[in-house]
């Protein structure tokens, strides 16, 4: 496991990709069923899609009302989580407890 979180902090020190933990604490938070994907096209023209997976499967959305509400859930459970600087602090402390035991 120690690998494993090693490797998020080099993934998350990436400046296209935004590592963040959402703690226990919280609690429950959007629908919590898997993965999910908004992609953006660089094209303005072209709406965005969204990608949903869950226990079945997955489900791809394309009606532009899905996708907000996907994003509306994405951005609830970014806001609900630690900053990325916090994130990586959590990380390493955990490493740091692994290595201890």
């Amino acid at each position: 496991m120690r690998e494993q979180l090693a490797h998020l902090l080099v993934i998350g020190a990436q400046e296209h990709i935004t590592l963040q933990v959402i703690p226990f604490v919280v609690g429950p938070y959007g629908t919590m069923s898997g993965g999910i994907m908004i992609i953006r096209y660089p094209d303005p023209e072209d709406a965005p899609n969204g990608y949903v997976e869950h226990r079945g499967g997955g489900v791809w959305l394309e009606n532009e009302k899905d996708v907000e509400l996907l994003t509306s859930e994405f951005n609830g459970a970014a806001a609900s989580a630690l900053p990325p600087a916090a994130t990586a602090e959590l990380i390493r402390r955990r490493i740091e407890e692994l290595e201890g035991q």
